[in-house]
């Protein structure tokens, strides 16, 4: 993927750091949701935990425990899982 150069505003008050990142913006939603669907249940647990732990959240209101190890539950599940039930695997294949 092409990374795109912005132009900074002089004038501008603060400073946005943007220049060589990838425009992840430009990505079309509804491909965006179309994969969502399809990803892998622990995946999306385990990136849920770590948003939540992200901001500020530490522990899970449900069961009330630290959201860092609900993610580390899910991703050590996901490298079993890779090992032994391949055919759960139902990430994008391009």
């Amino acid at each position: 993927m092409k990374k795109v150069r912005h132009q900074r505003n002089s004038n501008a008050e603060g400073k946005k750091f943007d220049e060589g990142k990838i425009r992840v913006d430009l990505l079309p939603s509804e491909s965006l949701f179309a994969v969502a669907e399809v990803w892998s249940r622990l995946y999306a647990a385990a990136q849920r935990h770590m948003m939540k732990w992200n901001a500020g959240e530490t522990h899970d209101e449900e069961s009330g425990k630290n959201h860092l190890a609900h993610a580390c539950v899910n991703l050590l599940m996901l490298l079993s899982y890779e090992k032994s039930c391949r055919e759960l695997d139902d990430r994008f294949k391009s």
